[in-house]
């Protein structure tokens, strides 16, 4: 995923259109376009404006690399985490509970017949 993947990934997920976003940081309208347009990325200010607003690091915004170590597949995942209620969260918990028991029976009998 490029830049423009993420910002669109980004505010697709919290409901913000370009025109929003721009106004919320004070650019023009088109700018976000322009990026587009031109592969260009926003200056190192407006980047942080942007993760600031659509909560992810500057980091991830710009190179898709996560200081926390955390691939693309597990933030998503940590997004929808927080998207959840309590019960759901309660429900998937479980579940991950069960795989994880499953993954640790597994790897116990593996390493009894190496």
């Amino acid at each position: 995923m490029n830049f423009i993947e993420r910002l669109e990934y980004l505010l697709k997920k919290n409901k913000i259109t370009q025109a929003q976003l721009s106004d919320k940081i004070g650019l023009r309208r088109a700018t976000i376009s322009d990026w587009k347009k031109n592969g260009n990325y926003p200056s190192a200010d407006d980047a942080v404006k942007i993760a600031k607003i659509l909560d992810v690091s500057t980091d991830w915004l710009i190179t898709g690399e996560d200081p926390q170590g955390l691939t693309e597949e597990e933030r998503r995942l940590v997004g929808d985490w927080r998207e959840l209620g309590a019960d759901a969260r309660k429900a998937v918990r479980a579940v991950l509970d069960t795989f994880v028991a499953e993954s640790f029976e597994e790897k116990k009998v593996q390493a009894g017949k190496a």
